[in-house]
């Protein structure tokens, strides 16, 4: 997902500031962001099923984090804003997430 934020974000940040004033660019956005929001439920639902979601997570709420996490805005924030490299983006949210949602071995 981090490597495609950066071919996707002319668009995402066009429809971004259109979806409060035309109902098919809030329609298509949220379309894709369900979609993404699936692809996390797949991830944190895996976790769950293998025994390594940390304890005190629900999966949805572990779901909701993790997609909250993953947000276009978040990524523009810390990229175009604070210039991180889409490299150190995706190495850190990789970080971020497994620390947040699995449970280490000991």
């Amino acid at each position: 997902w981090g490597h495609y934020i950066p071919e996707i974000y002319g668009v995402s940040k066009a429809l971004l500031l259109m979806q409060s004033t035309d109902e098919a660019a809030a329609t298509a956005w949220r379309d894709r962001m369900l979609a993404m929001r699936d692809g996390c439920r797949a991830a944190i639902e895996a976790l769950h099923s293998d025994g390594t979601l940390k304890p005190g997570w629900t999966p949805e709420k572990a779901t909701d984090v993790l997609w909250t996490m993953l947000l276009v805005p978040n990524w523009e924030n810390l990229v175009e804003e604070s210039d991180w490299s889409t490299k150190e983006y995706v190495r850190w949210m990789k970080f971020a997430a497994e620390q947040t949602f699995v449970k280490t071995s000991k």
